[in-house]
């Protein structure tokens, strides 16, 4: 199998910050950097998404009763 250039630099496991998501550290194969750029971008976007929902549970109604 042919190293690309992305394989060769890849960052080791250990070194990857934690509340950094990269590739590699979920399993996954070193991407090319446009690529990368854009599962960064679809993964923030996600864990938006996950926070708001969340939220969005978590809080309770508003206070739509009545108020004596």
């Amino acid at each position: 199998m042919v190293e690309t250039s992305s394989q060769a630099k890849q960052t080791p496991q250990n070194e990857a910050s934690s509340s950094e998501l990269r590739p590699e550290t979920l399993g996954l194969p070193a991407i090319e950097p446009e690529a990368y750029h854009m599962f960064r971008l679809f993964m923030e976007r996600l864990m938006k998404e996950q926070e708001e929902q969340k939220a969005l549970m978590v809080t309770p109604e508003p206070n739509n009763e009545k108020t004596d």
